[in-house]
């Protein structure tokens, strides 16, 4: 078990299921991708059955699991995890980003797992007291309440399948000073995670990322939404996993959001949030840009010239992803785009 990584190997031991042989737990691997990508209404049926759990630890759990070491390092540098007395995880599952927060943390806050499945709690318990031992954690069916301290709340991979309502729901329960949103890329995902920010504004919550203000995205969410690419690797026999099932699980989209009580981090002057890369030319690099102007969170086309850059610096620009951030100059307002270059 590397620091960012988790190889099957490692979690296999601790199981609820073992599988008889490699082909089983493919096989099972695509029964639980079904339920994802074509029988979503009947989604909880998997997290009844302790083969299609195990077989949902042996993919998703270990390719998840290096998703919040790279999330981190998005978010805002006035955002801490290690300085929060709470850590509420809602929609733990196996208790993916617990194994995770066991290798972040440098601090010991009390750390809560929170999943409507008995069966997923049963196989985050065991998975924790396998490989994160040392680090007390509570988890279970039943969300804590009337904590102490600072608190962290987190949605990884529920807000999708539950509804802002239902979100808003734990946010009363726990009292949150900072809510961090991790779901998956999709359009539908954006669709809920915004219904949740309207909520979260109106209860005094400040958007921290990716937004600059507190006023509404202005995307046409008609056929455009907000999300962010995360660059992973995994452990060798997971990587050997993913290419037998014919997958590619090494770029990942997410929707990422975070709301504090605090005040949000300004943004300096001649920056701008990376949240479309297009097809560059063979002359420039192409992007939509998200900045504040006015007061209004506002969206905006450049390119930006490769004329005089060295391979190196075109190869670093390449790797750029949505949701960094991006430090310019306009040298000359085009048509429709800006044409910048950085500084």
């Amino acid at each position: 078990m590397e620091n960012n990584q988790l190889s099957f190997e490692d979690i296999r031991p601790y199981l609820l299921y073992e599988f008889k042989n490699e082909s089983q737990m493919l096989s099972s691997i695509n029964e639980v991708g079904k339920f994802f990508n074509f029988y979503r209404e009947n989604i909880d049926k998997y997290r009844e059955d302790e083969r299609l759990i195990s077989a949902y630890c042996a993919y998703w759990l270990t390719t998840n699991y290096p998703k919040l070491f790279e999330i981190l390092k998005l978010l805002p540098a006035n955002f801490d995890i290690n300085a929060y007395d709470n850590i509420v995880d809602v929609g733990t599952g196996p208790g993916t980003f617990l194994l995770a927060l066991d290798s972040i943390l440098e601090s010991s806050p009390r750390v809560y797992g929170v999943d409507i499945s008995n069966l997923m709690v049963e196989q985050a318990r065991k998975l924790i007291e396998g490989l994160a031992a040392e680090r007390k954690m509570n988890i279970g069916t039943k969300c804590p309440e009337g904590l102490t301290g600072k608190t962290l709340l987190i949605f990884t991979h529920s807000l999708n399948e539950m509804g802002a309502s239902i979100a808003m729901d734990y946010l009363e329960k726990v009292s949150p000073d900072s809510v961090l949103v991790l779901e998956p890329g999709t359009k539908d995902a954006f669709g809920k995670t915004l219904e949740l920010r309207e909520l979260c504004v109106k209860a005094d919550f400040n958007v921290a990322f990716p937004c600059y203000t507190n006023r509404p995205c202005p995307l046409d969410l008609e056929k455009d939404w907000c999300h962010q690419y995360l660059k992973t690797s995994h452990a060798q026999d997971v990587e050997s996993m993913t290419q037998k099932l014919g997958r590619d699980r090494k770029l990942l989209p997410m929707t990422i959001q975070l709301y504090t009580k605090a005040q949000s981090e300004s943004l300096t002057e001649n920056s701008a949030r990376l949240i479309r890369v297009y097809k560059q030319t063979k002359h420039s690099f192409e992007w939509m840009l998200c900045n504040e102007q006015d007061g209004l969170n506002h969206t905006f086309d450049v390119e930006l010239p490769k004329r005089g850059m060295s391979k190196k610096e075109k190869k670093d620009i390449e790797s750029w992803m949505a949701g960094e951030v991006v430090r310019y100059k306009v040298i000359k307002e085009l048509e429709n785009k800006q044409r910048i270059e950085l500084i």
